[in-house]
């Protein structure tokens, strides 16, 4: 989805980051998801393919698989 708001072309990623004000610190956000930074711990990932490493990319989709329910 391509946003245009001020006759700049903003994905919704950049839209929300730079125009919604109410959001959560910058530290919980962090545990939310990860994106273009290798971060393990989060609840989920986005895009994680266009910026990681395979590797990267297979350490946080499998991170969770060996605990214990």
């Amino acid at each position: 989805m391509k946003l245009f708001f001020w006759r700049v072309k903003l994905n919704e990623d950049l839209f929300f980051s730079r125009f919604v004000k109410n959001v959560a610190p910058r530290e919980v956000n962090a545990k939310f998801a990860c994106e273009t930074e290798f971060t393990l711990g989060t609840f989920g990932a986005h895009a994680i393919d266009e910026w990681l490493t395979k590797e990267e990319c297979k350490q946080i989709r499998n991170q969770y698989n060996d605990r214990q329910h």
